[in-house]
C-alpha cells in the first residue's frame, strides 16, 4: 500500500476522500462496517435517533437539536448535504466541528480503512469521521440523518433507539426503486425490532407499515392540522424525543417551533435593491409542490408582482416534474447549471423544460448559478419575488449574496 496520506487541510482531506471509491454513491454496509470494526465503533451516544425520508429530514433533526440544546442536553447531530461548509454536517452542542478535529478524525478513519482493506465512498468515510467525533464528545443523544434511502445507508450500521420517517416521495429512483412501495421498503430499513417508529404527516406506503408490523415496532403517526408538512416534521421530532426518554420543556418547544426556518427551507432574504428572495433547497417534485403552495400563501406574491425563478438541478433529478410543480406560480424561469461534474447543461435543461411546459417563459443562462441569479435579479421590479431553488448547491451559491430580513419585515405564512 502507498504511505498514509497526510493532507494539510480539511479541503485536502475532502478532495482525497472524494477520489477513494470509483462510484460516487455506493450503497451497502459491508465495507463501512469493516472499517467501523477496526475503529472499535459501536454506538456514538447513549441514545440514537435516526431520521429517514424523502423530504423534511433536516427540519426534523433541526427541531430536535434546538429543543434539546435549549434544555441543556449534550447533543450531537449529523446531517447532509451542506449549504456553505462541510463542517455544517457534523455538530456537537450546536457548534460545527472544527477543521483540525475533522482532520484528526479522518486520519483515524484512513488508518482503519487501510487496516480493513476496503475502499469507502465519500459519505461512508465522512460518516465514520462523524461517529468518531461523537464518541469522543460523549453525547447524550446522537441525531443521525440518513443520506440516501435507509437500509444500505452508512448511518444504518448504528441501531436506532427511535426511528423517524418524515415522508416518502419519488426521488433517487435509480438506487431506491421505481415506485413508492420500493422506496418505502428501503427507508424502513432503519427500523429495529421492538423499537418505536415515528411517521411524519401524509400517506405512507404499505411497505413501511408492513416492515413495522414484521418487526413488532410500535408506530406513532403524526397528523397535524391543515396537513402542514413542517408542522408534521416538528411533531414527529417532539414525539421521537419523548420516546427516547427526554422531558420536553413547553416554553422551549414553543420558541423552537415558532422560530425562524432552517437555512434554505423556504427562507426569505433580501437581494440587491431590496428584492425579496426565497431560498428553497427543494430537489424533487414533491418538495417543489410544497414550495409552490407556500408561495401561493405568501401575501406579497398574492398582492402584486411576478415570481421569477432561478433553477439548477443535478443530472439525476426530474427537472421536468419539478418545474411542472412550480409552473402555476412562476412567470419566468432562468435555468442554470452547477459547476460540478453531475449537472445538466443549461441549454439542454431549458430545452427539456420548454418541451414539457411550452407556455412557460424558460431562459437558459450560461456561466453558472450566480450568473443566472444576477440576471434574474436585474429583471426584478417593485413587488417581484425571486425564487432560487433546485438543490443545496443552487441555494448555497446564492445565499452569501443575500442578506437577512429585518425582524419587522417578515411575512408569516
Amino acid at each position: 500500500m502507498n504511505p498514509l496520506p497526510c493532507p494539510r487541510s480539511l479541503d485536502g482531506w475532502l478532495q482525497y476522500i472524494q477520489g477513494l471509491h470509483p462510484a460516487e454513491i455506493a450503497p451497502g454496509l459491508e465495507r463501512v462496517s469493516k472499517a467501523a470494526a477496526e475503529l472499535g465503533l459501536t454506538r456514538p451516544a447513549a441514545k440514537v435517533i435516526t431520521v429517514a425520508g424523502t423530504n423534511g429530514k433536516g427540519s426534523c433533526v433541526h427541531t430536535m437539536e434546538r429543543v434539546l440544546l435549549g434544555q441543556g442536553r449534550r447533543v450531537a447531530a449529523y446531517t447532509s448535504p451542506h449549504l456553505l461548509r462541510f463542517n455544517e454536517r457534523i455538530r456537537m452542542d450546536g457548534r460545527e466541528a472544527a477543521d483540525r478535529a475533522l482532520c484528526r478524525a479522518f486520519a483515524e478513519v484512513e488508518r482503519a480503512r487501510r487496516g480493513a482493506g476496503v475502499t469507502l465512498s465519500f459519505f461512508e468515510f465522512t460518516t465514520l469521521g462523524a461517529l468518531l467525533l461523537f464518541r469522543g464528545f460523549k453525547a447524550e443523544v446522537a441525531l443521525l440523518e440518513v443520506g440516501l434511502g435507509g437500509r444500505l445507508d452508512a448511518v444504518n450500521m448504528v441501531a436506532a433507539d427511535v426511528a423517524v420517517i418524515t415522508s416518502i416521495a419519488l426521488d433517487h429512483q435509480q438506487w431506491l426503486g421505481a415506485d413508492l412501495e420500493a422506496i418505502g421498503r428501503e427507508k424502513a430499513g432503519i427500523l429495529r425490532r421492538g423499537r418505536p417508529l415515528v411517521l411524519g404527516g401524509g400517506d405512507m406506503p404499505d411497505s413501511v407499515l408492513a416492515a413495522a408490523a414484521r418487526l413488532d415496532c410500535p408506530v406513532y403517526r403524526m397528523a397535524p392540522p391543515r396537513g402542514d408538512p413542517l408542522a408534521a416534521n416538528q411533531a414527529a421530532a417532539l414525539q421521537a424525543l419523548l420516546l427516547a426518554g427526554f422531558h420536553l420543556d413547553g416554553d422551549r418547544v414553543r420558541q423552537v417551533v415558532t422560530g425562524p426556518p432552517l437555512a434554505g427551507r423556504f427562507e426569505e432574504r433580501l437581494g440587491g435593491e431590496g428584492v425579496s428572495v426565497i431560498l428553497d433547497v427543494a430537489h424533487n417534485p414533491a418538495a417543489c409542490r410544497l414550495c409552490a403552495e407556500n408561495l401561493k400563501k405568501w401575501v406579497r406574491v398574492a398582492d402584486s408582482g411576478r415570481c421569477i425563478a432561478v433553477l439548477a438541478v443535478a443530472a439525476d433529478k426530474d427537472i421536468e416534474g419539478m418545474l411542472r410543480a412550480l409552473e402555476p406560480v412562476l412567470d419566468v424561469c432562468y435555468i442554470a447549471a452547477f459547476d460540478w461534474h453531475r449537472h445538466i447543461p443549461a441549454a439542454e435543461a431549458a430545452a427539456r423544460c420548454r418541451r414539457t411546459l411550452p407556455g412557460l417563459d424558460v431562459r437558459p443562462v450560461e456561466g453558472g448559478v450566480v450568473a443566472a441569479y444576477q440576471t434574474a435579479l436585474a429583471e426584478c421590479g417593485p413587488g417581484d419575488v425571486l425564487l432560487v431553488t433546485g438543490s443545496f448547491m443552487t441555494v448555497g451559491a446564492v445565499r452569501p449574496l443575500t442578506v437577512p430580513l429585518a425582524e419587522n419585515t417578515k411575512v408569516e405564512i
